[in-house]
């Protein structure tokens, strides 16, 4: 694209997306980590390209990070995300039900789940723990409110 594009001195811009990793250490403090996570995965309602698609962690820092993620969602939006003004919505049908059958294929375990509600587009922040490289939250970039 680039190469033909500068045949004709067109400016161009190439977003190549791809999945956008966390790492988080045992030794990082779980819960500004889980506010950094969970701060990014909500711009936009985590549609775009710049929003954490997935999070690693150590075997013994897993329980607390997810601890901590759980008690940032609620700090962040409440007890019910779907009433926080904090929260958007997916832009559209085709994008919500894109996100909905990724999650009717993961084999990820489901440690939160915020809700669905088609008629408005909302799509509550999910958090997936055993995840594995062939799951169906790693084919592509999410573009959504699901954390694997």
């Amino acid at each position: 694209i680039m190469k033909a594009a500068a045949e004709h001195l067109t400016p161009v811009t190439l977003e190549l997306g791809g999945k956008c990793p966390t790492f988080v250490d045992s030794s990082s403090d779980m819960y500004i980590t889980a506010n950094r996570i969970i701060a990014n995965k909500a711009q936009n309602t985590g549609q775009q390209c710049i929003s954490n698609d997935y999070v690693m962690c150590t075997r013994e820092s897993h329980d607390k990070l997810v601890a901590a993620l759980k008690t940032s969602i609620e700090t962040f939006f409440g007890k019910d995300m779907q009433q926080s003004h904090d929260w958007g919505r997916i832009i559209n049908t085709r994008h919500y039900d894109r996100l909905v059958k990724i999650l009717e294929k993961t084999k990820g375990r489901c440690v939160f789940d915020a809700g669905r509600d088609r008629t408005t587009l909302y799509m509550g922040l999910v958090v997936l723990t055993d995840v594995t490289t062939d799951d169906a939250t790693m084919e592509d970039e999410i573009f959504g409110p699901i954390l694997p």
